[in-house]
């Protein structure tokens, strides 16, 4: 059974000056009252930085790796560092993007950060009234630093029920392209959560349908057969249906000759 106690189980000037120094990266860029905030940090093996957009290749398990997310591979790509830009209003990120090339004229340039404050602060944009758009990049961003591992705090995003929903569903999505098996279980239990948001509880199963590895697949079947609403229900069976594996075909089998039954 899934049931909420099974799946439940489981934070403008050219350059920064001198009194800057000692402050953290999120009380920096804070501090600006309207502009543009840059700067660089080192991202992690298999990351390139390309003229319109990022290529990120992960081992697959089969040694061959895949592209996460990029552009055309004839444009020209670097290893990094990853420049952030920030358009900051009132101390809000207002909008965020990536580039290789020097910073924009009159941006507060704050140079090279450490890789874990800065991904501790991308995914922080989604507590710190951020846009929507300024939360889904950043998210996305925050698993980019060399030696970073964001998964708790996504996870946390995706969770938090006191976020809009809008938040939460970029959490849900990046949290299924995490590549850990703790994520499967928290997934399932916003799936089965109760409370009007049926968006919210089919982007969980939308999440659980991307991951990869085979933890998922077992709690996709007893969403399918036993979540109490109807909509992750025949969410859960849709996104099954788009896999291949034997298992899969074992289950539908099953509930066309109704071994299996809510």
């Amino acid at each position: 059974m899934i049931g909420r106690s099974a799946v439940g189980v489981l934070g403008v000037a050219a350059l920064a000056v001198a009194p800057l120094a000692g402050q953290g990266l999120t009380e920096r860029i804070g501090g600006v009252d309207d502009g543009w905030v840059t700067f660089r940090v080192e991202v992690r093996d298999g990351v390139e930085i390309c003229d319109r957009g990022i290529r990120w290749y992960r081992d697959d398990g089969t040694g061959r790796g895949h592209r996460v997310r990029g552009g055309d591979p004839d444009e020209g790509c670097a290893p990094g560092p990853l420049q952030v830009e920030l358009r900051v209003r009132d101390g809000r990120v207002q909008a965020l993007e990536t580039a290789r090339a020097a910073p924009r004229s009159g941006a507060w340039d704050l140079g090279p950060v450490d890789p874990l404050e800065a991904s501790d602060f991308l995914v922080a944009l989604a507590y710190r009234g951020a846009s929507e758009d300024a939360v889904r990049e950043g998210l996305f961003l925050s698993r980019l630093p060399r030696g970073a591992d964001p998964s708790e705090g996504i996870l946390r995003v995706a969770r938090d029920r006191s976020l809009p929903s809008e938040v939460r569903r970029s959490g849900l999505f990046w949290a299924g392209q995490l590549a850990t098996e703790a994520v499967v279980r928290p997934l399932g239990a916003v799936a089965v959560e109760e409370g009007p948001d049926q968006e919210v509880r089919e982007a969980a199963v939308f999440a659980l349908s991307q991951h990869q590895g085979d933890a998922a697949v077992p709690v996709l079947m007893e969403l399918a057969v036993e979540a109490p609403h109807a909509g992750t229900r025949e969410s859960a069976l849709f996104w099954l249906a788009q896999r291949d594996e034997p298992e899969i075909a074992d289950f539908f089998a099953d509930l066309i000759l109704g071994r299996r039954g809510g």
